[in-house]
């Protein structure tokens, strides 16, 4: 096996814990979340961290993505270039790539620095009128600024998008930025980008309001808003049900 690892500017003293991050990672800190990825929270000369380990890619993606730029690599590399782009993420630390003798990476590990944001979550998922409508108007915002800078973060989701409050103001901030694209962004994917978050809601009606006066467009861009998020629900519900019909068939 082979390890490869990447340090950000200022934190070239972490190269030696980033090279036996493999080995170590599970006696690092504590766990902070585990599902298909896992993320461990540690103390590193005085510093907050944050420890990714990604899950491991099956034998026929090792493959397929041998040439091309794996998840750590991408979430160090689309930090950076956000920071540049004067949008906020937890500032990168490392990346860890362990690849075996033909090349394919075996393991992959991200290092940032920890963000004490709250996640979007539990405000977004309200199903009546009792939503914090200063939050869906800056979110909408933020969503616009995004936009303008050519920014869409594919993986949009009510967790990986943070904020907190400072001076009665809302700053937010992006996690789990590997899935990223930059450039030219047309109004079907913009609209597209908006879907992500939290289900069809009057939150959601009222966002997407929002979202379509800042950009200066009219009701048939909120309608074709309304059309992208049913087409996001539905085939998000169709993925679930499928998934729980193979795990009784396979009984996993």
């Amino acid at each position: 096996m082979r390890t490869e690892c990447v340090t950000s500017e200022g934190y070239g003293a972490f190269l030696a814990t980033a090279e036996g991050l493999a080995e170590n990672f599970d006696g690092l800190g504590r766990v902070i979340f585990e599902g298909r990825n896992t993320l461990r929270e540690f103390e590193w000369q005085g510093k907050r961290l944050v420890a990714k380990r990604f899950k491991a890619d099956s034998l026929l993606k090792r493959i397929i993505n041998r040439f091309r730029k794996g998840k750590a690599r991408k979430s160090f590399e689309n930090s950076m270039r956000l920071a540049v782009l004067g949008v906020e993420t937890p500032a990168p630390v490392a990346y860890v790539e362990v690849r075996d003798a033909l090349g394919a990476r075996r393991g992959q590990y991200y290092v940032s620095e920890h963000t004490g944001s709250k996640a979007i979550e539990e405000d977004v998922m309200k199903e009546g009128n009792d939503f914090d409508r200063g939050l869906m108007r800056d979110l909408a915002a933020f969503f616009n600024e995004l936009h303008a800078k050519g920014i869409l973060h594919k993986d949009s989701n009510n967790g990986n998008i943070r904020y907190t409050m400072e001076g009665g103001a809302r700053r937010f901030t992006l996690i789990d930025v590997n899935r990223m694209r930059f450039g030219r962004i047309g109004k079907r994917a913009a609209l597209r980008n908006l879907t992500h978050f939290c289900g069809e809601s009057p939150a959601f009606r009222y966002f997407l309001r929002e979202y379509t006066e800042m950009r200066g467009w009219g009701e048939a861009e909120y309608e074709l808003g309304l059309r992208l998020k049913a087409k996001n629900d539905s085939d998000y519900a169709r993925r679930v049900h499928a998934k729980r019909r193979l795990r009784k068939i396979f009984g996993k």
